[in-house]
């Protein structure tokens, strides 16, 4: 019935009914048009705020020349080495430093002279004697005034003089050991040490060994040594400082740390 309606007010109103398709075909139209053109165009991004935005930190660098390199290892053997060895007994109170450079000649090792340095200054004084009486005698065997076996007993003296002045330069020389030749020291065998009597040896409460010196202040100090060698006679120590004053007689009667006045003694030769 609406059906039927509807095309009897159509056919009342012709002019009204095209107007009204007109109207429709064009609002389609409009419709499609939007629908392909959502289609076709992407969506505008959207702005990304500020604060959105991360922190980060940078440091400028600067091109540099690169070397490359290779890294070795190896083993450096010396030229030539040797090993010294003193010629004489003594305390050792002087050594090189371990690594120290030395040229030829340098003194490496030193010897504690021990009375040396008298009996060569005897034998010197000795020599000049012997020489004296010789010089003497060839005066007096020019003019007949002495004998033939007086002269002789002379000049054998003399002789004798001047090989106890060749022993005793012999002997002070041992003390002294210098370098052959230019080199460095990469070995210390030998330590200084210090020869004592088993008296003077203190042990503390653990039963370190030590002895009793007068320091630089004129204090009394007990100083802790290693136990190199000991005889009922002598004792062997190490680590005392060089030189050192070690208390003979009296440690017992003074406190550690306490001023003392000092009387200075000859060591026993």
């Amino acid at each position: 019935m609406a059906a039927e309606a509807f095309t009897q007010w159509l056919a009342r109103h012709k002019g009204l009914g095209w107007i009204l398709l007109v109207v429709v075909v064009v609002l389609f139209w409009l419709w499609r048009g939007e629908l392909y053109q959502a289609q076709v165009e992407e969506p505008a991004a959207e702005p990304v705020s500020v604060a959105e935005e991360f922190h980060v930190e940078v440091m400028t660098f600067d091109s540099e020349p690169y070397q490359p390199g290779v890294l070795l290892q190896g083993q450096l053997l010396p030229h030539r080495s040797l090993v010294l060895r003193t010629q004489a007994s003594g305390t050792l109170t002087k050594l090189p430093r371990l690594g120290k450079m030395v040229s030829e000649g340098d003194s490496l090792l030193t010897l504690s002279d021990d009375g040396r340095t008298v009996k060569l200054a005897r034998a010197e004084a000795e020599y000049r004697l012997r020489q004296a009486e010789v010089t003497a005698a060839v005066r007096l065997r020019r003019s007949q005034m002495i004998s033939e076996t007086s002269y002789l007993a002379l000049k054998s003296a003399a002789a004798m003089a001047e090989a106890g002045l060749a022993e005793a330069r012999l002997a002070l020389n041992h003390t002294r050991i210098g370098a052959p030749f230019a080199g460095s020291v990469d070995a210390l065998p030998a330590r200084p040490a210090y020869r004592l009597s088993p008296a003077l040896l203190a042990l503390d409460d653990n039963g370190r060994p030590g002895v009793h010196i007068v320091d630089e202040q004129g204090r009394m100090q007990r100083v802790p040594v290693t136990l190199l060698s000991i005889t009922p006679d002598e004792a062997w120590v190490s680590g005392l400082p060089q030189p050192v004053r070690i208390i003979t007689r009296g440690a017992g009667f003074v406190t550690e740390g306490s001023t003392v006045r000092v009387r200075e003694v000859e060591p026993e030769p």
